[in-house]
């Protein structure tokens, strides 16, 4: 035996070939099995001694010219037997009881009705073992989760499995019988397939688009492979597999790196922990750092010493799944500048919605800052001197009084000052000169002030100072300092005239508790200094 049955079925099958021999005058009984590539097995015989050699090659010539083996089918028996020299009879095995012939044609001859009869005995004779392997291959095929099917030798469909119906919309019927053609998007695509499967190649995983019922395109991959008999594909076997969501995920990801890496802002992607994992274009142009050098660094390269301690908050944050929207801070590049920027930071989820790393957009916000910054500084400094103007004086004002309800035991005096006769500067040297008298003045202040004290210019030609930790001598040493430095800037020409300044001082807590009141005490003893000097 070429196949293996078994052991109960095999003597099931020889008791019936064996009575069928008797009923043939002692002629030998085999059952034969063509497979798909039609090689044929012998399963059971009514004795060893009646399967000769060479048989089976002779069985195949006969069953060729008989038209059985001319396209490929599921595997075929027959119960055969050589009545004769040179001459088989055969019967089919099958479940059903043979028909009688037509009216009028010959019946036939009592060898071939007890070779039908042995057939049916045998296929009513179960194989459990072999119909549980037969419904497991079908299971296999009918519910693959890849589309498969075979074709003839043209392209026709000859079946297919339910993956492959559903991946492409049809119904058994609309789609088995149909040209392979008829449903892809490049009709020459399935016919260049078939003629690389008709030279024995087989296929592997070769793209393709397939046309379903809708109208609507699916991405495949198309792997094949054919059964060759004399040169010539007798059918093919193929396996789609439907990778369209991939697809348009690599196409909406090249879409998104392209606009990543042509975008203006800096894009920088990171793990969880700060790892740097990509860097745009944009981000080379930022900060100075070519990709080679940050990917793998720690985000901390990026932030100043004063702004190391924000990352681990925003990493945190980002652990939690939230995102960060439009966060100013500063940064440093490559050279050591430093740059204002606009952060916003998403996390990266996983499809359980669990955060798995981190993506930045940073934009530079330094010309802004700069621009909102001279705006600030415009309207709380004077124009001409650049020192703080009567609004921001007061306010620093303030904030000294606010110290003093944290630390009583706080002092601070205040200074007002004017020039004496200011007005005849402008009359006989022109505002130009007056100007420049209050620029130069202004920079005095500057330079005998201690760092913890301030000055500012009221308006016109009255200028004010702050002393902190002040006592009753801290303002007049002051103003004697002043005057005695003027005469010098006049000599070094610094100064175009000669001038001569007026002071009132006071001081907190012993002529006032509030702003207001300490501005008009000082006031008031500026002009009675001015009175007394005239006098």
């Amino acid at each position: 035996m070429t196949a293996t049955l078994s052991r109960g079925l095999e003597q099931r099958w020889q008791e019936v070939l064996r009575r069928a021999a008797i009923a043939l005058e002692g002629h030998g009984v085999g059952v034969w099995e063509a497979d798909a590539r039609d090689r044929l097995h012998l399963l059971a015989a009514s004795s060893a001694a009646d399967v000769a050699a060479g048989a089976a090659a002779e069985l195949k010539a006969t069953l060729r010219d008989l038209g059985e083996l001319q396209s490929p089918r599921k595997p075929r028996r027959w119960v055969v037997s050589r009545v004769r020299q040179q001459r088989w009879c055969i019967a089919p095995v099958r479940r059903e009881p043979p028909q009688p012939p037509p009216t009028g044609i010959e019946r036939r001859g009592r060898e071939r009705m007890m070779l039908e009869l042995a057939g049916v005995c045998i296929g009513l004779i179960d194989d459990p073992e072999r119909r549980v392997q037969e419904l497991e291959r079908e299971d296999c095929f009918e519910n693959a989760p890849v589309g498969l099917r075979w074709t003839a030798a043209d392209g026709t469909i000859l079946g297919a499995n339910q993956t492959e119906l559903d991946t492409l919309g049809y119904q058994r019927d609309e789609y088995v019988g149909r040209n392979l053609a008829q449903f892809y998007v490049d009709p020459q695509a399935a016919a260049d397939a078939l003629q690389r499967l008709r030279t024995g190649e087989t296929l592997r995983n070769i793209e393709t688009r397939m046309r379903r019922r809708d109208g609507s395109m699916r991405h495949s991959l198309i792997s094949a492979s054919g059964l060759l008999a004399g040169g010539q594909l007798i059918h093919a076997r193929w396996a789609t597999q439907d990778v369209t969501e991939r697809q348009l995920a690599e196409q909406a990801l090249t879409l998104f790196k392209a606009l990543v890496e042509s975008a203006d802002d800096a894009v920088i992607g990171k793990t969880l922990d700060g790892t740097i994992t990509s860097w745009n274009p944009a981000a080379a142009r930022l900060y100075g750092y070519s990709a080679e050098e940050v990917i793998g660094k720690p985000i901390a390269l990026l932030a100043p010493p004063d702004r190391v301690d924000e990352l681990p908050g925003i990493l945190e944050r980002l652990r939690r799944g939230e995102r960060i929207e439009r966060y100013e801070t500063t940064r440093v590049r490559k050279d050591g500048t430093r740059v204002e920027v606009s952060l916003s930071v998403s996390p990266i989820l996983d499809p359980q919605g669990r955060p798995i790393g981190a993506t930045s957009i940073a934009y530079d916000v330094t010309a802004r800052k700069q621009a909102e910054q001279q705006l600030v500084h415009g309207a709380l400094h004077d124009a001409l001197t650049d020192l703080p103007n009567r609004t921001y004086f007061v306010e620093r004002v303030s904030q000294s009084l606010a110290r003093v309800r944290r630390d009583p035991a706080y002092r601070f005096a205040v200074l007002f000052l004017d020039f004496d006769d200011f007005k005849r500067i402008n009359d006989t040297r022109g505002h130009q000169s007056g100007d420049l008298v209050l620029r130069r003045v202004a920079q005095l202040l500057r330079s005998e002030l201690r760092r913890s004290d301030f000055a500012g210019r009221m308006g016109g030609d009255e200028f004010v100072a702050c002393f902190v930790e002040a006592n009753k001598d801290t303002g007049a040493a002051f103003v004697a300092r002043l005057q005695a430095r003027i005469p010098t800037l006049v000599e070094s020409g610094e100064l175009p005239v000669p001038v001569s300044i007026t002071a009132g001082i006071t001081y907190y807590p012993a002529d006032g508790t509030d702003a207001q009141t300490l501005f008009a005490v000082a006031d008031a003893r500026l002009y009675e200094a001015k009175r007394a000097s005239a006098a």
